[in-house]
């Protein structure tokens, strides 16, 4: 939990936070590729609801930004496995504006061999402050492929969202 938004649980209200429709939300809780799972509660039948804190729904918009940038299930859910053995994402909500303007993610990956053609490729991803600090990182690993995708704005608009959605509901 962030110390902006520490007590903050969602249901339903995910969608309209992220302006995503219901079903979008359910694949990527449900399907086995994101590997993302509501921490506080899962739908157990009728009339129950799927309880989600602010990591997941961070997850789940980060995992939105990757889709948009046209990578598939399994590699989005590589990258978030990926980047759960850092920091939390919601530690992203705590940045100033300026500070996200610059927040990249870069995933590296190990190009194909063909002793490891139809293998799993090594995938990592981590996120750094600005285009040189990701140019100082693909100096240090030329062989890699390199996905660099600028998410600072997911964050920021998340961000905005959740103060809007807080001053809405009278904190």
């Amino acid at each position: 939990m962030t110390a902006e938004f520490p007590t903050i649980f969602f249901t339903a209200d995910i969608m309209k936070l992220l302006d995503i429709p219901e079903w979008r939300v359910i694949k990527f809780v449900e399907g086995n590729e994101y590997q993302i799972t509501p921490s506080h509660g899962e739908a157990s039948g009728s009339g129950t609801r799927r309880v989600y804190d602010i990591e997941d729904v961070c997850q789940i918009a980060l995992a939105l930004r990757l889709l948009d940038s046209g990578l598939g299930a399994k590699a989005i859910g590589a990258i978030l496995r990926a980047l759960r053995e850092g920091e939390r994402l919601s530690a992203m909500l705590e940045w100033d504006k300026k500070k996200l303007e610059g927040l990249y993610l870069l995933v590296f990956r190990t190009p194909k061999s063909r002793k490891r053609a139809f293998g799993n490729r090594g995938r990592d991803a981590f996120f750094v402050d600005g285009l040189m600090a990701a140019q100082v990182e693909q100096a240090e690993r030329p062989k890699d492929d390199l996905l660099l995708l600028s998410v600072g704005g997911t964050f920021r608009d998340l961000k905005f969202g959740l103060n809007k959605s807080q001053k809405e509901k009278g904190k």
